[in-house]
This record gives C-alpha cells, structure tokens and sequence, in this order.
C-alpha cells in the first residue's frame, strides 16, 4: 500500500486530553453516586432520628401519664378508693367508654368505671365482673400472657373464645385487658372497652401496663398502712386491757382482805361456835375466797412486771431445797386426789442466783398444774439435775395433756385447753403465763410437751447467773 493514503498521525497532546477527560467524567459519575449514596444515607438516619424522637416523645408522655396518676394514687389510703381512682384515671386518660379495674388480693375485688358520656350502660354485677375477666384469659389462661387486644368483639378472628356474649353484657364492641401476674398467680387485671370497634395503640396498653404495676405497688402500700393502723389499735387495746386489770385488781384487794378477816374471824369462834352445816359453808366461802385473792395476786403481779415495776431480790437459792419445799406443801392436796407425787433432787447441786420467792410461785404453779389435771391413780415426778451453767427442773405427770393444736398458746394469759375445760378442772389460765414471765426475768427458760391423755412434761432451765431486765450481769462479784 502507498504510504501517502494513510491520514496524518495522532497529536500526542489531543489523546492525552481525551484521556483526562474520561478520568474526569469517571470520576464525576463516581462523585454523583458517593453523592447520591451519602443523600439516601443522611436520609436514611434523618428518618431513623425522627422515628427515635417520636418513641421517645411517646414514651415521655406515656410515662407523664402514668407519674401524674401514680401522683395522685399515692395520697389514698384506702384499697377501694385505690381501685376506683385508677379506673377513672385510665378510662379518663385514654378515652375509653368504661374501664374494668380487678385485685386478687387478698379478697376478689371490682372497681367499674363508665364514661358519663354516651348512652348510659348497666352496672354489672360481681359475677359478671368475674366472668369478663375469666372471658378474656379463656384461650390465654398461663402466666405468659401479656396483654389481650380484642378491636372487635363481632370478629371471630381476634379470640378463640367467642365473645360476642360479654361484648352484648358490656355493651361494648372492643375490649383490651393487661393482666397483673404474680408468678403463676393472676393478681388482678386492667379492662380497657369503647362501645365502637377500636384499634387500641402500644400507647394505650403501656399507661395501662404502667399504672397497674403502680396500683400493685399502692396496694402493698395500702395493706402496710392498714397492718400499722391495726397493730397501733391492739397495742392501744393491751394497754387499756392492762390499765384495766390493773385498776380492777386493785380495787378488788380491799373488800377481799375485809372478807377474808371476817372468815377468820367467824371460824375463830369470835362470833360463838358455829354448827356444822355454816362451818362448812364457811369453808367453801374461804377456799373459794383464797382462790379469788390468788387470781387478783397473780394479776397484780403481771402488771407489776409488764410495767417494769417490779425488781427480783436476788439472792443465793437452793433450787432442790425450794421444789422440795414445794412438793411437800402440795404432798396433802395429790393424796387426796389419788395422785402420786414423787421429787428427785440430784445431788451436789450449786445454788443459783435467784429470787427464792418468785420461784417458789414458779414451782407451785407448774407442780400444783401437774397435781391438778392427772386424774385419780396417776403420777407426778419432780426431777431436779445440774445441767451446763445452772439448773433444770423437769415436771413430768401422766394428766390428761393439751391437744397438740392448742400447745402453742400454753404460755399465754388466760389459755384453758379444751381438755381442762371438758373435764372442768378449775382455774384461771395464768399459771404458766406467769411462770414464763419470771423464769425468763432470771434469764431462763420454760418449756412444754404434751400428748393428749398421756401426760404433760415441763422443762424450767435455770442459769446459776441470772440477768436482770436490761442484760447486765447480776453475778456476785469475786471477793478479794
């Protein structure tokens, strides 16, 4: 081919020009789609932190809802009102036509709330409350349900249970409950209704959910509140009790000391001999009058020791010399009975610090119970051994016992087991009560077993130091 048909070589200068501006239009096409990427991505986050703001804008407001109704909640004092208040606030809030308000505890309770606007609707009654809520748990009965959301009562679709009956008790359309689990108890329960078909929104079920946790909360508060009321009314109650007795007791002392000199009196022949058949009223009136000074003595001494105004004299005591003393001082009364009595005092037994009198009431009290509740033929035993730091004395009889679901209130003023009351054995029911009181004054204790009609054994330790009311330690001092 001739060389001169070909065309004039390529300008170096134009193809590099031509280069650079593919590289330039390369690089705007990249610059546009960085561009429009970084665009859709801003978007993207814009839309992302208008949806946040707008949760957080709700759940602000859902939570101002529910503080301003916990606010007001928390200046009632009553769980009624608790309940009612709560109704109201909800269905106020989220303009519901009626709201349900339903606690478990600790009795079955309904507050039922309707808007006064609209067609009046009717009240329902406790059953029909129960019902409503048992409707609505049917299909979903485990502690795992959180809510029940039903837009339509009409629509089968929302419920496995057909609800067009409690919809037509209602007169209501749409119904939403959130239940207040307490682990697989159902503690209560929120019921929202409109008479129309109603979509209810997260909105609505979170102030719901919130403020039943704080009616939960309120409540405990409430039934707090009402344990303190109660507990200051009874404390109020004993002491008036105890003042009472007190004055009673008092008041009793002098004519009983004016009738028991008279007794003395009449049977020391002051007024001429008497016969036999007076002689022997005059000794009923006396043992019944000795029994009379005892219950008001016991009383006495009770309120003396409640008060704080009565102290042990404290001495060295010989407790085998005291029970002995005091076996033989009951000895005549068991032989006329039928009723064997034994004692048992180990020997080499220390003395103990104690007050010997107050002792001595101890043991004539639970020796004399033995004695008095073991029926003719039976046996009581008086074992007095040296235990670690002080003394025991155990009381064992063969009586007619105490029911094992009565043995609790043994200790405490006034108790007659059923079995002594059947068997009319007599008594006051402040013996132990008594007892108790002075043993753990000397920084002892006292102890019941019992088995109906086998028998009763009591236990009384007592340290070889006793203690006084405020815990010092009343043991002599060595001497030097």
């Amino acid at each position: 081919m001739d060389s001169s048909d070909s065309g004039p070589p390529p300008d170096p200068d134009v193809a590099l020009l031509e280069r650079r501006l593919d590289r330039e239009r390369t690089r705007r096409v990249e610059a546009e789609r960085i561009g429009e990427q970084v665009t859709s991505d801003l978007f993207s986050t814009i839309e992302q932190l208008r949806a946040v703001q707008q949760r957080l804008l709700e759940s602000a407001d859902r939570t101002t809802v529910v503080q301003e109704i916990a606010r007001e909640l928390r200046q009632e004092l009553r769980a009624d009102t608790l309940r009612e208040r709560v109704a109201e606030r909800i269905g106020t809030a989220l303009a519901a036509d009626r709201c349900l308000v339903y606690v478990a505890d600790p009795a079955p309770a309904f507050s039922d709330w309707v808007s006064k606007t609209g067609t009046a609707a009717r009240p329902l009654t406790s059953i029909e409350q129960a019902g409503v809520v048992h409707s609505l748990l049917a299909d979903r009965p485990s502690a795992t349900t959180r809510n029940v959301v039903v837009p339509d009562v009409g629509d089968p679709t929302w419920s496995s249970v057909d609800l067009r009956p409690v919809g037509r008790t209602l007169d209501m359309s749409a119904l939403a409950m959130v239940p207040m689990w307490a682990g697989e108890h159902l503690g209560g329960a929120v019921v929202l209704m409109s008479r129309d078909p109603r979509s209810w929104t997260e909105r609505d079920l979170a102030i719901c959910e919130g403020v039943a946790r704080e009616l939960r909360l309120d409540l405990v508060r409430v039934h707090t509140h009402d344990q303190h009321q109660q507990l200051r009314r009874l404390e109020e109650l004993d002491r008036a009790r105890d003042a009472f007795v007190s004055n009673v007791s008092h008041e009793l002392r002098t004519p009983l000391a004016s009738i028991n000199g008279y007794l003395e009196l009449v049977r020391d022949g002051e007024f001429g001999p008497l016969p036999s058949q007076v002689a022997h009223a005059v000794e009923v009136i006396s043992r019944n009058a000795d029994r009379l000074r005892q219950l008001v003595e016991d009383l006495l001494t009770l309120s003396a020791y409640d008060a704080g105004e009565a102290a042990l004299e404290l001495t060295a005591v010989d407790v085998g010399r005291v029970v002995t003393h005091c076996a033989d001082d009951l000895r005549a009364g068991a032989m006329a009975r039928g009723v064997g009595l034994v004692v048992n005092v180990s020997a080499g037994l220390g003395p103990i610090r104690g007050d010997g009198c107050q002792l001595t009431r101890v043991l004539i009290n639970v020796i004399g119970n033995a004695v008095k509740f073991t029926p003719r033929g039976g046996r009581v035993a008086v074992a007095v051994a040296p235990e670690p730091g002080g003394v025991a004395v155990v009381v064992s009889d063969t009586g007619i016992g105490i029911p094992a679901d009565e043995q609790h209130l043994a200790f405490t003023r006034f108790f007659r087991s059923s079995l002594s009351t059947h068997s009319e054995v007599p008594g006051t029911g402040l013996g132990l009560a008594l007892s108790r009181t002075i043993v753990e004054l000397h920084g002892g204790t006292i102890a019941l077993a019992s088995e109906e009609s086998r028998g009763t054994t009591v236990t009384i330790s007592l340290p070889a130091g006793c203690l006084d009311r405020t815990g010092a330690d009343m043991r002599e001092a060595p001497r030097h």
